[in-house]
């Protein structure tokens, strides 16, 4: 009643497909920031118009503008020109005009000139 088969059926091998990469939507990628640097040893001449955040390791002679970002003068960072930004941190030196929401001279932080701000903390150490 029963019949036995001896016969194997070929196994048909399949190669595995990798999985697809999706692309980044462009919504999601314009709304990331870049981040400029301005590492130490280079010294950078002329202006800067930022859409991220800036940190200056080196010495920059022009304006520096990232208006609704973050520049922080690093402790050896020089700045000869003026900065315009959200929130402005310095633990470097930086002479001209300086316009922010929020501004702190860290304690090893330098400031010849002006300043216009809404929130300002001057720590130790810290000169204007």
């Amino acid at each position: 009643m029963f019949i036995k088969k001896n016969k194997t059926e070929p196994q048909i091998s399949e190669a595995a497909t990798p999985p697809a990469i999706n692309p980044e939507p462009e919504a999601v990628a314009s709304k990331k920031h870049e981040t400029t640097v301005i590492a130490s040893g280079v010294h950078f001449v002329g202006n800067i118009v930022a859409s991220g955040h800036v940190y200056i390791h080196g010495q920059v002679t022009g304006n520096i503008e990232a208006k609704e970002h973050l520049i922080k003068v690093m402790r050896e960072g020089q700045v000869e020109g003026n900065v315009s930004c959200r929130e402005l941190i310095i633990d470097g030196k930086v002479q001209g005009q300086c316009h922010g929401d929020s501004i702190t001279i860290e304690e090893h932080g330098h400031l010849e000139g002006t300043l216009a701000y809404r929130a300002l903390a001057i720590k130790k150490g810290g000169v204007f």
